[in-house]
């Protein structure tokens, strides 16, 4: 299935520099480049620092997990210094940390909740980045790999929790949730696994450089599957708020409400990439409180025939079977009526995977291609809205 090629013009850079770090905080920051060719990029970071810069910085960051991430910080400029030059920069993961924990904690606050979709994104990140430090501290540690791994992993992370960040401002005040809307939701997410996209990070690196030597890991990751499948579920849901503008600007009632549960099933679309069953059931969850649960508004505006008749719009209904397949007992009732819905769902699969999926590699297979169809989906009722 080709992908959406508007999918590729939207891709957002992945190294975004966040408009949160304090510059206090960097004072002295030598923003040299090390001496390895490609392993760091060249535009400044708020989280590089210097070699002597952590080595006298980093012990006051933190308490606790931080800190002794810090400490690892310093155990590793310290061993960089006797062989490379301390204007040498490279990622301080503690600070980084430090600086994005504010931002998730003002997301949780203002949503009531405990953890966000992207607490789980920071929670791993610090403890890849203790892994990198830990085996850059070993004898024969290819530093140069791993600091590059770590500038790559920093700098996903960084476009994830910016762009949560970002996405949960848009909220105007009125429509800020409260405790009670949030208790209201499913609890599928809760049964999610204690790891997210950042653990999958290092080995997709390692592999794609087996397959190409001369890939840095930062382009890697740019352009891995991983990277598309997130930043195609950050368009779905920019292109949500998209309708929604035009909506206000026909004078109609928008298509999708923004309310607490919507904002957050947003976050989840935006940020992660099913690997499994239960990673997939929650996001087709997801989709199918925001699409089709809003069909009827959908069809107000293209009429129910089309909506029907239409490929374009199928994707909706493939949503439908899946969380059937995943959600309810469909297999009581009338022989035809099982069997038919197992064709459908059968098919759904089909279209989408090639199979009926197993491994990881068929899950990213099958969001990457269902993501590619919601995609055109929502560009056809946008076209349709702005002739009309």
């Amino acid at each position: 299935m080709r992908i959406n090629e508007s999918v590729i013009k939207n891709m957002a850079k992945m190294a975004s520099v966040t408009k949160y770090a304090s510059s206090a905080d960097f004072q002295g920051f030598v923003k040299t480049v090390a001496p390895w060719t490609g392993v760091l990029e060249k535009e400044y970071k708020p989280w590089l620092n210097n070699l002597t810069g952590i080595m006298s910085i980093s012990n006051t960051i933190g308490n606790g997990e931080l800190q002794r991430l810090a400490q690892l910080e310093i155990q590793t400029a310290k061993k960089l210094s006797t062989q490379l030059p301390v204007s040498t920069v490279i990622t301080e993961a503690s600070v980084h940390i430090a600086e994005l924990n504010g931002l998730v904690s003002h997301i949780n606050k203002e949503f009531h909740v405990a953890d966000s979709p992207v607490s789980l994104i920071l929670k791993n990140y610090q403890s890849v980045a203790e892994r990198q430090y830990q085996e850059i501290l070993r004898p024969e540690a290819n530093v140069a790999a791993r600091l590059a791994m770590l500038d790559a992993i920093s700098g996903f992370v960084d476009r994830q929790v910016s762009w949560v960040s970002d996405y949960a401002e848009r909220m105007p005040e009125t429509q800020m949730p409260d405790k009670e809307n949030i208790e209201e939701e499913d609890t599928y997410e809760k049964e999610m696994a204690e790891e997210s996209v950042v653990t999958r990070i290092p080995q997709h690196i390692g592999y794609a450089n087996r397959r190409n030597s001369e890939i840095t890991p930062g382009e890697a990751l740019e352009k891995s599957q991983l990277n598309r499948i997130l930043e195609m579920g950050k368009r779905i849901v920019e292109l949500v708020a998209q309708i929604n503008e035009i909506c206000c600007g026909c004078a109609k009632d928008l298509m999708f409400k923004p309310t607490s549960k919507s904002m957050m099933m947003g976050m989840r679309i935006g940020t992660s990439v099913c690997d499994g069953q239960e990673a997939f059931s929650i996001i087709i969850d997801n989709l199918y409180f925001l699409f089709y649960e809003n069909l009827e508004r959908i069809k107000a505006v293209v009429t129910d025939d089309e909506v029907r008749k239409n490929s374009l719009y199928s994707c909706i209904f493939a949503i439908k079977d899946f969380r059937t397949y995943y959600r309810h007992d469909f297999e009581h009732g009338k022989q035809n009526n099982i069997k038919k819905k197992s064709e459908d769902i059968r098919a759904c699969f089909m279209k989408y995977c090639g199979k009926m999926p197993v491994k990881s590699k068929d899950y990213l297979k099958l969001q990457y291609n269902l993501y590619n169809d919601i995609l055109s989906m929502e560009e056809g009722l946008i076209e349709i809205m702005e002739e009309a």
